[in-house]
């Protein structure tokens, strides 16, 4: 068993510095003896598999005979000979600081082991665990995402594998390194363990899944006393934050969706824990996931979501109807057609403020589109693509409108109406201090499209109605509207109907624009490249605003 001494301890002081998931925490360290050892436990064979620890596909090269890291493709190769700097940013990108705190320069050296069975790669591996160890309990410095939610968990269950792998005797250890492994260990059991530090949102499934993996190989850990039976009640939970009644994710974005429910399995739910909902939940999850594809396969890109390709689409005959209106996504495909209309508010997690907005894929191909996820850097392409600026829905033409700038209601959506010639979505929100938008969409798929809108504040705005074409397609301006040629010869003709006695509107084509910023598509992460939005800024306090949209 094990003679740790319990005067090694790592003690959290100070609280946070900062604010939210991205603060860090001040670390107290009193002195670490390392005269006694901690024995391998007897007959001990290994637990853990490959598919257990989420490895990814982050990348260690050589450069210049030392080892250099990669996690993402639009990133240049970064050393990594310890000691390291953990506080280090070489990029300002606060995903790569993520990523290097998620310890994913192990993964490559990690899935070499699995592969192959190399002790060396396993122990390269754990050596920047020990100089993680180092930075912050010995040397005593600080880092901003050392106890990030996500990178946490992540953490937990790479600490999982070392531990297991260690009284299996495969990682040889000194009796200083099993120490500080433990002590690493009983930190982020206790830290796991804490209902404020587990996030509600998909971050939490990997603090819970960390958990539970280094509870079930650590379980002789005081700090693991009661780790699983936490970890289970929190994951019961976290089903239900994380989903709807209908199997929708909450979190305002198909990506997520599918990341969601992909991590849940992937981690082993079922396997990892006894949920009756689990599995009741996982089914409705499956359900959507074809009413989240447009027809060329990819993801919709609403909210945070990529639209990168998924799986083959379905392509009925016929239009059909995805009602998810009580979630807030509303749904009608055919063959080649797609209408996607967004009217989700939960919280803040991924949202921009897409509200009411819609995409459309028409003749089998794009035509009004969203501006993309883009990725998570503090510049002012990511504070447009959030904006109502950058989605096909009602935004102010001199006041940026924000994720937060709406009454968090669930959904904003009510069911879709359908009549022999075509379908109705409508909806309704609220914008405080700013306007409330009342929306319908008639569709009509490969005919119609009209977008009504009725405006209303407490002071007169210049409302503007944004409709963001594919990048490929350049509008031609006309005196009431726009029209647009498609490459197949046929032709979109919007017009545009401001409504009797409200005062004149007029329409403005953006493409490419960076001051300020309009007209921008995503196509890779921190990638974007010009597309075209035409624009009807309206003025009034209470009015109306109609595009009247031929598809033939």
């Amino acid at each position: 068993m094990n003679r740790l001494t319990k005067t090694a301890t790592a003690l959290l002081v100070a609280g946070l510095v900062g604010g939210g998931a991205m603060s860090y925490w001040i670390f107290r360290h009193a002195t670490v003896s390392l005269s006694e050892t901690y024995e391998r436990l007897p007959d001990y064979s290994s637990q853990i598999v490959k598919e257990d620890v989420y490895l990814t596909a982050a990348k260690l090269r050589r450069l210049n005979g030392r080892l250099a890291f990669k996690p993402r493709s639009d990133l240049a190769a970064h050393p990594m000979a310890t000691p390291l700097d953990w506080s280090m940013n070489p990029f300002k990108d606060v995903n790569w600081q993520f990523q290097l705190h998620a310890w994913r320069m192990m993964d490559p050296l990690l899935n070499e082991y699995f592969k192959s069975g190399s002790q060396q790669s396993l122990h390269e591996a754990f050596s920047y665990a020990l100089d993680w160890f180092s930075y912050h309990y010995e040397r005593k410095l600080r880092a901003t995402m050392a106890w990030y939610d996500m990178a946490a968990g992540i953490r937990a269950m790479k600490l999982a594998l070392f531990v297991d792998r260690y009284h299996a005797g495969e990682l040889k250890l000194r009796a200083e390194e099993a120490q500080r492994l433990m002590t690493l260990v009983d930190e982020h059991a206790t830290r796991l363990q804490d209902g404020g530090f587990i996030a509600d949102n998909n971050h939490g499934l990997f603090q819970v899944f960390g958990l539970n993996l280094l509870c079930t190989v650590a379980a002789d850990r005081e700090p693991c006393a009661h780790g699983r039976e936490f970890a289970e009640q929190r994951f019961s939970q976290l089903l239900e934050h994380q989903f709807t009644a209908e199997g929708v994710h909450r979190e305002h974005s198909p990506s997520y969706h599918f990341f969601v429910s992909r991590i849940i399995n992937d981690l082993g739910g079922a396997k990892r824990f006894d949920d009756p909902k689990l599995t009741a939940i996982l089914e409705k999850t499956a359900a959507v996931e074809a009413w989240l594809l447009d027809p060329s396969g990819k993801e919709v890109a609403i909210g945070d979501s990529g639209s990168k390709a998924s799986r083959p689409s379905q392509q009925p005959e016929s239009p059909v109807v995805g009602d998810f209106s009580r979630s807030g996504y509303a749904i009608v495909r055919g063959k080649g057609s797609m209408l996607f209309v967004t009217g989700m508010a939960n919280s803040l997690t991924h949202k921009h403020a897409d509200d009411l907005s819609f995409v459309l894929f028409e003749h089998g191909r794009p035509l009004f589109i969203d501006s993309g996820k883009y990725g998570y850097a503090n510049d002012p392409m990511r504070r447009y693509v959030e904006s109502a600026a950058a989605h096909n829905t009602i935004s102010l033409l001199n006041d940026e409108i924000g994720p937060s700038d709406i009454t968090m209601s669930g959904s904003s959506l009510k069911s879709v109406a359908t009549d022999e010639e075509g379908f109705s979505i409508t909806g309704k929100i609220k914008r405080p201090g700013l306007f409330e938008q009342e929306r319908k969409i008639r569709y009509v798929p490969g005919t119609s499209i009209v977008i009504h809108d009725e405006i209303s504040s407490s002071s007169k705005q210049e409302f503007v109605s944004s409709l963001h074409l594919a990048g490929d397609l350049q509008p031609e301006r006309v005196e009431d509207g726009f029209d647009v040629s498609l490459p197949d010869g046929k032709t979109i003709r919007a017009r545009l109907d401001p409504g009797s006695g409200n005062a004149p509107c007029r329409i403005e084509i953006a493409r490419g624009q960076n001051d300020p910023v309009l007209g921008w598509e995503t196509v890779d992460y921190l990638k974007m490249k010009p597309a075209s939005v035409a624009r009807a800024i309206c003025p009034g306090q209470t009015r109306s605003i109609t595009w009247n949209i031929a598809l033939q």
